[in-house]
């Protein structure tokens, strides 16, 4: 992970982290690859803005403010919370596996050093993980990340995994991610995918919902 300084934080906390805030970036440009303008952004001294973390399309982690300092994403929020940035650049864009993965296994180390539940939560006034359009602070500005395309049930099913399972998907998904620009880009995934545990791997995602079922050629690999 690559670390970034950034102006837009306080230092220290008023309160006891209990909140973890799901984010996308959204530059609003199809197709864009959104993680160098949002680390220019969070750079930027007039955005006043800044996350914890960021994650990139291809799994890339970049952080910005310690836990122990409060970052600038959540309003009012921001004293217990944390936040994690995931790039997107439109909402209809699709978030990668290898995005998902890697946001569940920062997420789970915060859960645990700081006792926060591994629940998703749609109340701010809980503890848990909570998407930024789903609180009332996000509402109130118009928020609309995540977003519907952000795999709550299977993000959460990942954070709760132990992790010796989320380390293999790590390494399984950061292994495929040389081989092709995203999972769902499938053109060159035929050579990457060459044994069984490469297999399952998927064939979880997939479980999971975070990896979509109707890939022809996972589908070949997988028997269907």
């Amino acid at each position: 992970m690559e670390w970034f300084q950034t102006p837009n934080y306080v230092e220290g906390r008023t309160e006891a982290i209990d909140l973890l805030v799901i984010h996308a970036t959204r530059s609003g440009i199809a197709g864009n690859d959104d993680e160098p303008g949002t680390i220019n952004w969070f750079r930027n001294p007039k955005s006043k803005a800044s996350s914890h973390r960021l994650i990139g399309t291809h799994g890339a982690e970049s952080g910005f403010v310690a836990d122990w300092d409060t970052a600038w994403h959540a309003g009012y929020l921001n004293a217990r919370s944390l936040g994690m940035e995931v790039c997107q650049p439109t909402e209809d864009a699709p978030f990668t596996p290898i995005q998902v993965v890697n946001t569940a296994v920062t997420v789970r180390t915060w859960c645990l050093v700081h006792g926060v539940p591994m629940v998703h939560i749609t109340d701010e006034d809980q503890r848990g993980v909570i998407g930024h359009d789903e609180t009332e602070q996000g509402k109130s500005c118009g928020k609309s990340d995540p977003g519907y395309n952000w795999p709550w049930l299977g993000f959460i099913q990942l954070v709760q995994e132990d992790d010796v399972t989320l380390a293999e998907l790590q390494a399984a998904l950061t292994a495929l991610e040389k081989k092709t620009t995203t999972i769902r880009q499938q053109e060159s995934l035929h050579g990457a995918v060459s044994d069984n545990n490469m297999i399952a791997v998927i064939a979880r995602l997939q479980l999971f919902g975070i990896l979509p079922m109707d890939v022809p050629l996972l589908k070949q690999h997988l028997g269907d």
